[in-house]
């Protein structure tokens, strides 16, 4: 099982590339921030019941910026943005964020993809609340295109542009892996049709088992293999969980290091990789 860390790049948490570095030495896989292009007034002066909503999510920084930032200081740490919430983002300038950041990396990029917690701030940037994984869809789709073909052309719903020039090609071949944050089981049926594997987040283990039983049929279905990521907030807290999910044949682990402390970031990653170990 491999395992990730998860940081909140802002301008007054640790350098990135101090994590970066520091996560490349104790031989984790992949570094992966978070994409908020911003966080509507609205929904951090009045949450919704039961959802906390914390600030440092309109504080985070650009993540295609952070990570050719980690890029720059790392060699065979692999980059991810998780999740990218790609129907914020024009798909054009975003395929093109994506290609370049997996050739100056040579081939390193993941691309987590998933949907906003805040329906607010989806509306403001122009994405369908309402059909938001078609939307979503369409996007991928007509990314694949830009990344795979030489004049590429889209007609959706959502996005159309006549052929075009859309350059460079990524590394990876014939795109970085995607990887989507499943919300629901609607999501699954989308998922499974374009995904190379599928996000669950704050899941236990016994969860996961009942989850990837409906997965397997419909994976059966689209005869595809799936890799399944796990995020959770709780394994910094109980490290004992990483031999638990790694048990029920979890592919990677993402563990959160949401730290405004530099020393203790480093502290924490090193104890993280001790017990890995």
């Amino acid at each position: 099982m491999k395992i990730g860390v998860s940081v909140l790049p802002t301008d007054y948490s640790p350098d990135i590339t101090l994590i970066a570095k520091e996560l490349e030495r104790l031989q984790f896989e992949s570094l992966w921030v978070e994409d908020h292009p911003l966080l509507p007034v609205s929904v951090f002066m009045e949450p919704k019941p039961g959802v906390k909503v914390s600030k440092i999510l309109a504080d985070v920084a650009d993540p295609f910026v952070s990570l050719a930032r980690a890029s720059s200081v790392t060699n065979k740490l692999k980059l991810a943005i998780g999740q990218c919430l790609v129907i914020e983002r024009n798909p054009i300038l975003l395929s093109k964020e994506v290609a370049s950041l997996d050739m100056f990396s040579k081939g390193r990029f993941i691309f987590g993809i998933g949907v906003s917690q805040f329906a607010e701030e989806t509306s403001i940037m122009g994405g369908d609340c309402n059909n938001i994984w078609a939307n979503i869809e369409e996007a991928v789709l007509s990314m694949k295109v830009l990344w795979t073909e030489t004049k590429s052309e889209f007609s959706g719903n959502y996005y159309q542009f006549p052929p075009v020039f859309s350059f460079p090609s990524s590394i990876s071949k014939p795109h970085p892996p995607l990887l989507a944050y499943a919300d629901g089981e609607q999501s699954y049926k989308y998922i499974c049709k374009w995904g190379d594997g599928i996000i669950l987040e704050n899941i236990s283990p016994d969860e996961l088992v009942k989850q990837k039983s409906k997965l397997d049929n419909l994976l059966t279905e689209s005869n595809r293999n799936f890799d399944i990521t796990i995020k959770s907030s709780k394994v910094s807290k109980d490290l004992e969980l990483i031999n638990e999910f790694e048990s029920v044949g979890v592919d990677r682990l993402i563990i959160d290091l949401y730290s405004y402390d530099t020393d203790q970031s480093i502290q924490s990653l090193q104890d993280i990789a001790d017990k890995i170990k």
